[in-house]
């Protein structure tokens, strides 16, 4: 039983040219598509330039260290997205040919592979996760190349160099990522099941072979999971609903629940209905029956390495599930923590895809290969034409507002939740590690330079989201600027979960600020609460105090504190809109107050085609109702209510949950109020 010779043949060039062919996508993405938080959590710790501070980022955080040295590397040739992006793209695309290569191994019709490596290459999932600044695609590739050296140990007399592939290319990804710990588990598995099974002639040479062979793998593993994986065995706190909780829901729940969710994360079409889910799932159980018929006859290799793929592959699913039940690893989660599973799930769809096209005639034997690889192409281009497409970086609105509000800062401050939010915006500046704030030691420093340009950026990773009514904040911050005798210090600050009344709380907080400033001798010289985001200048000793959402003001904007807001109201950042922002809602008790003196009112809003009716009452009497719909968005749009009597007037913008029968909601907004 002799695992085919990988000589490069015309099969090979057709893989090829498929990886080529799925290259295109993922370069594609990778070069217009924003890059997620986390990603330039990756990034972040990549940049240290002191390998101790290196060390403490890279323990700080989930994953094991290979990724974050590589990217070490790959940032040497640039600081872009598509940089960053080059080991999830290099190894995103070089799995399209590993798996081809797979397919080689367990399949009889030549055109099979071609097949696996298009179903695989041209996948929404294996797309994104190919453009992930994270590791989750490192891994699956030496995950992939692990497991092609693992079907030739299927061999009655396995080559030593195939064992010792096996094993570096396991080793590979589980430096790479910690989800390749639950594949190894599923390849002992379904070794120890071949060798009683298949090989009992030689079983206990082989079994010790095996265990020589695992147990170098677990050897090296032990380390960096001592040394780091060990203390990140937590559940973390968004994927608490993919972890089985006995008290909230049976284990048949929990299953079905979330294994819906993983049909929907591998799919080009969501399963939206209960129905749905069961007829597919019943579909596919008979299909995996059907496959176990067909390749019954162990007799024959590729048989004997497809049932060891569709084992792995069973094993891998498996230890998800328990990893879950046992409170070790998501199952059903976000796709990156799935996504191990999803190549293997491909070549086992291939298996029976291969098997139905040899028991057909020669002649039609191409048939279903030819149609599968039209709908599958098919398919997932309408998925990936409908994935959205953002190019925009995560709040940049909000970075540009800081920009312009607080120029050339000498000194800002950010807190361990931030300190990314702010690096997104700096990531191609140089950062250079100076050291801890001596009266805070849990403060670190950076000088970030570009050009000219420089600043210090006084990092907080002892406090996660600060909260502003602890005053030891300030006492830390006033120790700070004392110790590096700073001119002023600049605060960047958002909120990681908003409270429900974020909008309403924004004078209460600026108070806050200003009163825990003033009981560490600070002043602060210039504020702007906006929400969920505080930008702040503080300085030593005396100051004027300049409130931006208090200053008087002819056109207000909606983050004005003139305006009060009582209900449901959400603020969202438009470059579009007045002052960049609108507050809106859709809360049909949501009321909006303002007083002017004058004799007139504009009302400055955005029509769109999810909007509704507003009334708006004047002194108590209503002025009628303003209709924000149109099928198109205007910004800026402005309804003026005029003849006023002199004086100072009341205004009330009542939301009413109604609308026109065309538009999609009943949302109201308000970009600014202008009496004059």
């Amino acid at each position: 039983m002799e695992a085919r010779r990988p000589q490069f043949g015309c099969v090979d060039w057709w893989l090829l040219g498929v990886s080529l062919l799925a290259a295109v996508p993922r370069i594609y993405l990778g070069a217009t598509q924003f890059v997620e938080y986390d990603g330039y959590w990756h990034v972040f710790i990549a940049v240290q330039d002191d390998w101790h501070q290196f060390y403490k980022e890279y323990q700080s955080n989930f994953h094991p260290p290979l990724f974050y040295l590589l990217l070490k590397v790959a940032i040497w040739f640039g600081r872009t997205p598509l940089v960053y992006r080059a080991i999830s793209l290099l190894t995103g695309i070089a799995a399209v040919f590993v798996v081809g290569r797979i397919a080689e191994q367990i399949s009889f019709n030549r055109y099979t592979p071609v097949v696996a490596a298009l179903a695989y290459g041209v996948a929404l999932p294996s797309i994104i996760i190919s453009c992930e600044v994270r590791s989750y695609m490192l891994s699956v590739f030496f995950i992939l190349t692990s497991f092609c050296c693992f079907l030739e140990l299927l061999q009655p007399e396995a080559p030593i160099k195939s064992r010792a592939q096996f094993g570096l290319y396991a080793v590979l990804a589980g430096y790479s990522h910690y989800g390749a710990f639950l594949y190894i588990g599923a390849c002992v598995a379904t070794a120890i099941l071949f060798d009683v099974s298949l090989f009992r002639r030689n079983l206990w040479k082989r079994l010790a072979r095996d265990a020589v062979t695992f147990a170098a793998i677990a050897a090296v593993l032990a380390y960096v999971y001592l040394t780091h994986g060990r203390s990140h065995t937590v559940v973390a706190e968004h994927l608490h609903g993919h972890y089985f909780n006995p008290s909230q829901e049976s284990l048949w729940t929990f299953l079905i629940r979330n294994s819906r969710q993983l049909m929907n994360l591998f799919s080009p079409l969501m399963v939206t209905s209960e129905t749905s889910f069961y007829l597919i799932l019943a579909v596919l159980i008979l299909g995996a029956a059907w496959q176990v018929f067909l390749i019954r006859q162990l007799a024959r290799p590729e048989n004997v390495r497809a049932a060891a793929t569709i084992l792995t592959s069973a094993g891998l699913l498996a230890a998800m599930v328990a990893g879950a039940v046992l409170g070790k690893y998501p199952y059903g989660g976000e796709l990156r923590q799935q996504f191990f599973l999803f190549p293997l799930a491909i070549l086992c769809g291939c298996i029976l895809l291969d098997r139905i096209a040899a028991a057909l005639s020669p002649r039609l034997a191409t048939a279903p290969l030819l149609v599968v690889s039209a709908v599958t192409i098919g398919a997932w281009s309408f998925a990936f034409a409908q994935y959205p497409k953002v190019r925009t970086e995560l709040g940049t609105t909000q970075m540009n507002r800081f920009r312009r509000d607080f120029p050339a800062p000498a000194a800002i401050y950010v807190d361990e939740f931030n300190v990314i939010n702010f690096f997104i915006h700096y990531h191609d500046w140089q950062w250079h590690f100076i050291g801890h704030c001596q009266a805070a030691p849990e403060i670190d420093i950076y000088r970030v330079t570009r050009a000219s340009e420089s600043f210090l950026l006084l990092r907080d990773f002892s406090r996660w989201n600060v909260d502003w009514t602890d005053r030891s904040v300030f006492h830390d911050l006033a120790a700070c600027i004392e110790g590096q005798r700073l001119p002023s210090l600049t605060v960047f600050y958002t909120r990681q979960k908003p409270d429900a009344d974020a909008i309403q709380q924004e004078s209460a907080i600026g108070r806050r600020i200003v009163a825990g400033a003033l009981s560490e001798s600070l002043c602060v010289s210039r504020l702007r609460v906006e929400g969920e985001r505080v930008y702040a200048r503080l300085v030593t000793g005396r100051c004027e105090i300049e409130i931006d959402s208090v200053q008087n003001c002819a056109k207000c904007d909606d983050t004005n504190w003139s305006i009060t807001y009582a209900g449901d109201w959400v603020r969202g950042e438009f470059e579009q809109a007045s002052g960049a922002t609108l507050t809106y809602t859709n809360d049909p008790s949501a009321v909006a107050r303002f007083s002017f003196e004058g004799t007139e009112l504009r009302y400055w809003y955005t029509k769109a085609f999810n909007r509704g009716l507003a009334v708006i009452f004047i002194d108590g009497v209503s002025k009628g109702v303003v209709d924000l719909y149109s099928p198109a968005i205007e910004w800026q749009s402005s309804s003026v209510f005029s003849d006023l009597p002199p004086g100072r007037h009341v205004v009330e913008i009542h939301a009413t949950g109604r609308r026109d029968p065309v538009s999609t909601d009943a949302y109201i907004d308000i970009d600014a109020l202008e009496g004059r």
